[in-house]
């Protein structure tokens, strides 16, 4: 069954993601090293709000699993560029 919130975070997440894949990385310098992991991340998750709307019309199975596994690949993501933004931050404190 298709739910409205789904559909609707679903809607809203697209200018986002365009937003975020032209804006992000303009910028010069060290923040922006990574950020392609972080742009990579929020794709997944994007990917993961289409499966679950897309899993109440037909393979709702095969959708769901996708889905799942689209969410945990963006969140390792993020904790992997988290963790390379800390482990750069406190290289640069040094």
């Amino acid at each position: 069954m298709l739910e409205s919130n789904e559909l609707v975070l679903f809607i809203l997440s697209i200018p986002a993601f365009v937003f975020m894949m032209t804006s992000a990385g303009r910028g010069e310098g060290e923040e922006y090293r990574d950020i392609w992991i972080l742009k990579l991340a929020f794709g997944l998750q994007v990917l993961a709000w289409f499966l679950t709307n897309a899993e109440a019309f037909f393979l709702n199975e095969v959708f769901n699993c996708l889905e799942h596994i689209s969410e945990c690949s963006s969140a390792i993501l993020i904790l992997l560029w988290l963790v390379r933004l800390l482990r750069r931050g406190r290289e640069n404190a040094a």
